[in-house]
């Protein structure tokens, strides 16, 4: 699924993912047109809860890909 957290309606995905789509999120980017850096800051200040960030930045695409 792809989303676009930037978008209207989007703090719907915001909550679902504070609950019950926290295992299934990934972060993604638009990155090279994008700067990355910017990408990941506005992210982090979208209301994810601390432990879910976690997950959409690391864990759930370590666990995708097998990375320990």
């Amino acid at each position: 699924m792809y989303m676009y957290i930037f978008q209207p309606g989007s703090q719907v995905y915001v909550e679902a993912a504070n609950g019950f789509l926290a295992d299934q999120l990934l972060f993604g980017s638009s990155y090279p047109f994008r700067p990355i850096g910017q990408s990941i800051e506005d992210f982090q200040q979208l209301g994810f809860r601390d432990a879910v960030l976690d997950k959409l930045l690391y864990a759930n695409a370590a666990r995708l890909f097998g990375i320990a």
